[in-house]
């Protein structure tokens, strides 16, 4: 979601890295008696907006092109702000992956391909959270709020194209016919093998994965440390 709040932000300062997150709408920090799904999401506010990059956050009444974009972007560049809201995914039977049956990558092996789109509670929980962070945004000064950038629509969200957290391929569990591994990532039928990623995770957060992704792989690598002998076999 972008904004105009028609003051300098000054938001090409720092990296994106450099944010700050509202979770109150995240997991179960808040109530959802009367609501359509479960779980949450956080708004993600940063800065690092480059000038070309910023371009894109301009409001889909413009176009995209044209004078009368140009002159929109020089006087109001600086004051477009905007945050990302990152929410849960969960497991359907319809989201998968498998191999194209034509697709092959340089050395003729079939390319991974990836079936999903988003159901009743991934739409309840975005216009739920959107809701919120539109709210947020017009108390801070807001004059104009449209869905942008990654944000299909303030009904639709849209996936990360590029710079995604990939889920799910070698999910864990205990039950041999529905998953890969277990939950140390060993591997139910080829001896002496761990997986270990975002790849064993049954379904997503609604937050980035990386850190919970070290702390999983270091507990594995305890387990595997102290069950060497009955792991290699």
């Amino acid at each position: 979601m972008s904004v105009d709040v028609c003051k300098a932000l000054n938001a090409f300062n720092g990296t994106t890295g450099q944010a700050i997150a509202v979770d109150d709408f995240n997991a179960d920090n808040f109530d959802h008696t009367g609501l359509e799904f479960i779980g949450g999401g956080y708004a993600f506010f940063s800065t690092g907006h480059a000038a070309i990059s910023s371009t894109q956050s301009a409001p889909p009444s413009l176009g995209g092109w044209g004078s009368e974009w140009k002159a929109w972007l020089k006087a109001n560049t600086n004051s477009i702000g905007g945050t990302t809201l990152q929410m849960e995914a969960l497991s359907y039977d319809d989201q998968f992956l498998d191999l194209d049956p034509v697709a092959k990558d340089p050395q003729g092996f079939p390319l991974v391909r990836v079936t999903a789109r988003f159901h009743d509670q991934e739409l309840a929980r975005h216009r739920y959270i959107y809701a919120k962070a539109e709210a947020m945004l017009k108390e801070a000064g807001a004059t104009e709020t449209w869905a942008g950038g990654l944000s299909a629509s303030p009904t639709e969200p849209r996936p990360v194209p590029v710079n995604s957290h990939a889920y799910g391929g070698t999910r864990m569990g205990t039950d041999l016919a529905q998953s890969v591994v277990d939950s140390y990532g060993v591997s139910h039928e080829v001896p002496n093998l761990m997986v270990l990623g975002g790849s064993a995770w049954p379904t997503s957060t609604g937050y980035n994965p990386t850190k919970t992704i070290m702390a999983w792989s270091w507990r594995a690598a305890d387990h595997l440390v102290n069950n060497w002998g009955s792991i290699a076999g």
